[in-house]
């Protein structure tokens, strides 16, 4: 399992406490992705363009300096490394629990449904969010299949008075895509006995790393642009604010559907 970036974390990954390692949440890929876009807008706000009157992140150099960059990147790497089904082998469908071989039911049947109303010559923003989705999802982990029932979940929202005119097209399948989705994201690995495999202890703790110097980007940045909220949404988690999105809208069903 030669990796120069595991390798480059593998002693601070180790040495972290047991009760700080990261076990479930939000998904590893989506983590990795935010990750990245977080080193990325490190990089670029470090020192604005050149006559912007933004502010820069080096004021907050006291607190993050700009090779956190670099380890947001190379942590990003070995995750990636770490978090593939060489090391987590698929699943035959046999062994797959209820709940993930739910999941990947859901995937075909949305698949298949936003496939067929979007094939229509009509370029739209679904369009591009099936076409992004579907190639994210293309190595097709267990990660990756949790991420595109989420985004699955939101085209069909999307597109959802044409699936409706489908037939044996259940409008259902869209709420229980993002119930299935988020159960199987919250419950950390799916398999069995896997849970306290090295591998996986190993893959965690170098989330849990990145997660550390992506929130320490976060809250530098929430400071020095506390007056540009738009600059600010750039570094947030978009997943967190789907999230919230989400609750929200479950709450007004709620509320929508009890007896007045």
């Amino acid at each position: 399992m030669a990796n120069q970036d595991v390798d480059r974390w593998k002693g601070a990954a180790l040495a972290l406490p047991k009760e700080t390692v990261i076990t479930s949440g939000m998904p590893i890929r989506d983590r990795v992705f935010e990750g990245d876009g977080v080193g990325g807008f490190l990089r670029k706000y470090w020192t604005p363009p050149p006559g912007s009157d933004l502010p820069s992140m080096q004021v907050s150099q006291a607190e993050v300096v700009l090779s956190v960059a670099d380890d947001i990147e190379s942590l990003a790497r070995a995750i990636r490394f770490m978090h593939n089904d060489d090391m987590f082998p698929s699943i035959t469908l046999s062994d797959v629990p209820q709940l993930e071989q739910r999941g990947i039911d859901l995937i075909r049947v949305l698949s298949n449904g936003c496939d067929l109303v979007l094939d229509d010559d009509i370029h739209e923003p679904a369009d591009d969010a099936f076409a992004k989705a579907k190639e994210r999802a293309s190595d097709d982990t267990r990660a990756t299949r949790i991420e595109f029932l989420f985004t699955l979940a939101e085209v069909a929202d999307e597109v959802k008075p044409r699936l409706a005119a489908l037939k044996d097209f259940d409008v259902e399948w869209i709420g229980e895509a993002r119930d299935v989705a988020q159960k199987l994201s919250s419950e950390g690995p799916p398999v069995p006995g896997r849970q306290a495999s090295p591998e996986i202890d190993l893959r965690n703790r170098l989330v849990t790393l990145l997660d550390q110097r992506v929130a320490k980007v976060r809250r530098a940045a929430r400071s020095v642009y506390r007056d540009h909220p738009e600059i600010v949404r750039l570094v947030t988690s978009a997943y967190e604010r789907q999230r919230r999105l989400e609750s929200k809208r479950k709450k007004k069903a709620k509320t929508e559907a009890q007896p007045k």
